[in-house]
């Protein structure tokens, strides 16, 4: 579940349905919910300045397509219930993941209504809640309590144990991480200096400071 908070700006209309030039804001609860990697559902609550809408609700079908590990594009469509009527939008926005759960939107909306413009802008923050990215709460072993050991690659399967002595670094190439494991702690291991482990293994350890069970680190 995501939850988020957003601010935005908006040009309202007048009793003669003409575009005002200065401008209004509102202010943005929602929660998202994902239906797969791409697609999610959102609904939302906004607040606003004009007293004919000062509260009214909103949903949309999101579909994100990401764009690297540190940025994302998404598009909205749906609609807000507004003074009794259902008002179509649609949404284009950027998000930038400033953290595992913390992500930066910026997201323009489009749509008609007597009280607000066609054009709408906002920014605003994301929160990811659950237990996701948290290293502790992954488990080491299978429902069946066979050990981890017996269901990874031969190649590789004794380095993941913590209890086997390594006389010979040449032999072992790569190294499954365990509960409890740290970079540190696995260069000490096998000799290897701790800045070579990581640029080694840079494309599967986005950041040294979290590392997970069951990824394959590659040693020499």
């Amino acid at each position: 579940m995501i939850y988020k908070v957003n601010v935005g700006l908006y040009n309202p209309k007048g009793d003669d349905g003409v575009q005002q030039e200065d401008f209004k804001s509102y202010l943005n609860f929602g929660a998202q919910y994902g239906l797969s990697d791409s697609f999610s559902i959102s609904l939302d609550t906004y607040i606003s300045d004009e007293v004919d809408a000062l509260l009214y609700l909103g949903g949309s079908l999101n579909y994100t397509y990401k764009v690297s590990d540190g940025y994302d594009i998404f598009s909205r469509l749906g609609g807000d219930v507004m003074e009794g009527e259902f008002v179509p939008k649609a949404s284009f926005g950027i998000a930038a993941h400033l953290s595992k759960t913390m992500t930066f939107n910026i997201e323009s909306t489009v749509r008609s209504t007597d009280e607000f413009s066609e054009y709408q802008f906002s920014i605003g923050l994301s929160y990811k809640f659950g237990n996701e990215g948290v290293a502790s709460t992954l488990p080491v072993k299978t429902s069946g309590d066979k050990p981890l050991e017996s269901i990874i690659e031969p190649d590789y399967a004794k380095a993941s144990d913590h209890r086997v002595n390594y006389p010979d670094n040449e032999s072992n190439k790569f190294y499954v991480i365990v509960k409890g494991d740290t970079l540190w702690d696995i260069s000490e291991r096998f000799n290897i200096e701790l800045s070579k482990l990581i640029l080694m293994n840079a494309n599967v350890v986005n950041n040294p400071d979290l590392i997970y069970p069951c990824t394959r680190l590659t040693l020499k």
